[in-house]
């Protein structure tokens, strides 16, 4: 229930962009740097779900792992960040900007934002995300823009994962897996 108060509060407000900051200590409901979300992929949610035509998410430096598990995935190496229809995902933020909704104000190599599929064990590649980002689908006028992607391991031997209609194979594209 809280929820879904929260996810109404904030398409009533007409905001458009939604906030990521790792380390934010605040409501975690993305409405401002203070109040951002601590996981990037609920941003990217209730982005999409809003009614706005311009759906724009701004990540703060530093390092995102994904942590659910898309369409029909069971495995814990299943978890990947899915972009979504007309939603644009920007990093390179230092997490302090005034809300002027101007991208100019973003360096992308000062604050580094990392996209990891180190989910498990650190620096242990064998239990890594078979893909750090999927998508599928029109995605319209989605983007995701100042990242560094890193850590996937696609390395399944057998399987796959379907998500909207897709087959996402455990064994291709540890990065980005778009169909």
């Amino acid at each position: 229930m809280g929820v879904f108060f929260l996810l109404g509060s904030l398409l009533a407000s007409g905001q458009r962009v939604w906030y990521v900051k790792a380390n934010a200590t605040g409501l975690n409901n993305g409405s401002s740097w203070a109040d951002a979300f601590t996981d990037l992929q609920p941003a990217i949610d209730a982005a999409r779900a809003s009614f706005d035509f311009d759906k724009q998410v701004w990540v703060a430096a530093g390092t995102y792992r994904p942590t659910q598990k898309p369409g029909n995935g069971i495995e814990e190496r299943d978890k990947s960040f899915t972009l979504l229809q007309n939603v644009k995902v920007y990093g390179g933020f230092a997490g302090t900007e005034p809300a002027t909704f101007n991208l100019s104000l973003r360096n992308i190599r000062a604050n580094e934002t990392i996209l990891s599929g180190d989910i498990g064990i650190t620096s242990d590649v064998a239990d890594n995300s078979y893909h750090v980002i999927i998508s599928a689908g029109p995605l319209g006028a989605a983007r995701l823009d100042g990242f560094t992607i890193k850590d996937g391991n696609a390395n399944g031997t057998s399987g796959s994962i379907q998500y909207l209609g897709q087959n996402f194979e455990r064994s291709y594209c540890g990065g980005l897996y778009s169909r």
